[in-house]
């Protein structure tokens, strides 16, 4: 099939709808709702790769003197440490990202509920983490500190249940008698 062909019979097959003044109005309407969506689509993917985070490796610091780099290694084994004042946070993952100057960390947890609510532990966390790089790093430009629960096990208080009182078994006495019922 050839290009004039197909066009030809494209036309062929519009020419019922373009008779009617009803008919185009609808299909001018459903081409114009097509052409915006595809639109905003168009723009969603441009933002998107504007405006995206990018995954780093390191967090640079600049002054007078030079430049210093702290890795991510770095970050995470200081963070362990600093976490290990709250026992019932666990960290899975640590993920560093950049937009623009400012980095966002993201802290992949688990929580089990020991030291009580999970808002009041997330505003400790944040803020010894916060303190930690402002006086450990003299890193002022991490804005975000997100953390993320993937589990939450809540613990139930055990309780203390008796030891049982030694029983005695006495032996059953087995007759050969059939009972009926």
């Amino acid at each position: 099939m050839k290009c004039c062909e197909f066009f030809d019979w494209a036309c062929k097959f519009l020419k019922p709808v373009t008779e009617n003044e009803f008919n185009k109005g609808y299909a001018t309407g459903v081409c114009v709702v097509l052409a915006v969506v595809l639109l905003m689509l168009i723009i969603k993917i441009i933002f998107k790769l504007i405006f995206r985070r990018h995954r780093c490796h390191e967090v640079c610091t600049s002054s007078a003197d030079g430049d210093v780099a702290i890795t991510v290694n770095a970050i995470e084994d200081t963070v362990r440490a600093e976490l290990n004042a709250f026992p019932s946070v666990r960290i899975i993952k640590i993920r560093l990202y950049r937009v623009r100057k400012t980095y966002m960390l993201n802290l992949i947890c688990e929580y089990d509920g020991k030291d009580g609510g999970l808002p009041q532990i997330t505003q400790k966390v944040k803020a010894a983490l916060a303190a930690m790089f402002q006086n450990f790093f003299g890193v002022n430009s991490i804005r975000r500190i997100n953390l993320k629960f993937e589990r939450l096990t809540q613990v139930k208080e055990e309780v203390a249940v008796p030891a049982p009182a030694e029983q005695t078994i006495e032996p059953v006495a087995v007759s050969d008698e059939k009972e009926n019922f």
